[in-house]
């Protein structure tokens, strides 16, 4: 007959099997920190180089819209060289211009806004609409940027409880307690789809937009006494609003590209803000 194990013999199989628990617990341990540390690393990399494209990307984008403002700017620019002309003026075939500039940018929308002194705002919308319904070839549909008020530059308040909620813009003020040390309105008369709702928008009426333009009218002042106005870059870009591009509405920003007439494009300034432009790039 076989004897039984001894008790000495069963402690040490347990201890041998508790050793093999705790290597084979130990080995796990520090298999499983190893590869966390190395899989967290790997992680930390891709990251940080699909970041980096993303960026570069991103800023390759800003770029080229920026350049398509520039351009369509300098566009403009050369159409209407005369600053006497401004803000009178309209520009044959910007649909189709800023259409061709928008594919070449990355682009999403532009727009054309003259700026105007209050004291200008009733010839000047007798002479855009002129143009939207007479001049223009082929004229605009009836009710194009015609507002619940009827025709004219509009402004935004949302308390007025309105189909639209616009209100007829009759001077340079400002709303929602933005302040504006410049008293001017800035109506967009071109979008590249042509009959846009948003016609007749003055795009200084609200802070975020209000700001870059005055910033514009202020390195535009800058530049002027310049003996170096080409050294003075003065298109901005918002921060983060809601923008309403063709087709879409969302979280975007805008860029605000100054228009300087070729024939005098050093005479901006707040006295006589009509000779220069706001080309808003959506």
């Amino acid at each position: 007959m076989h004897s039984r194990p001894s008790r000495a013999v069963w402690a040490g199989r347990i201890i041998f099997l508790l050793f093999l628990v705790s290597v084979a617990t130990a080995l796990g341990l520090l298999t499983w920190y190893f590869l966390t540390g190395a899989e967290t690393e790997l992680a930390e990399a891709q990251f940080e180089s699909i970041a980096d494209r993303t960026l570069d990307e991103a800023r390759a984008i800003a770029i080229r819209k920026r350049l398509g403002t520039i351009s369509m700017a300098s566009i403009v620019a050369q159409m209407s060289p005369d600053a006497d002309a401004w803000p009178f003026i309209t520009i044959p075939g910007f649909e189709t211009i800023a259409t061709n500039v928008i594919a070449t940018s990355s682009g999403r929308d532009m727009g054309l806004a003259p700026l105007v002194k209050p004291e200008q705002l009733p010839d000047f919308e007798s002479f855009i609409y002129d143009f939207y319904e007479n001049k223009r070839n082929p004229p605009f549909p009836n009710g194009t940027a015609t507002s619940s008020f009827g025709k004219g530059v509009w402004g935004v308040d949302p308390s007025l409880g309105t189909t639209d909620n616009r209100y007829h813009v009759t001077d340079g003020t400002t709303s929602n307690g933005y302040a504006s040390p410049h008293n001017v309105v800035t109506p967009i008369i071109h979008h590249p789809a042509g009959a846009h709702p948003i016609l007749m928008l003055n795009s200084h009426f609200e802070e975020t937009r209000g700001v870059a333009i005055d910033n514009i009218i202020d390195c535009s002042t800058l530049r002027a006494e310049s003996d170096d106005p080409d050294s003075f870059i003065c298109g901005v870009m918002t921060d983060m609003i809601t923008v309403f591009a063709t087709g879409t509405r969302g979280p975007g920003a805008l860029i605000y590209q100054p228009i300087y007439p070729t024939n005098n494009n050093t005479v901006v300034s707040f006295n006589r803000c009509g000779d220069m432009s706001a080309n808003v790039s959506y």
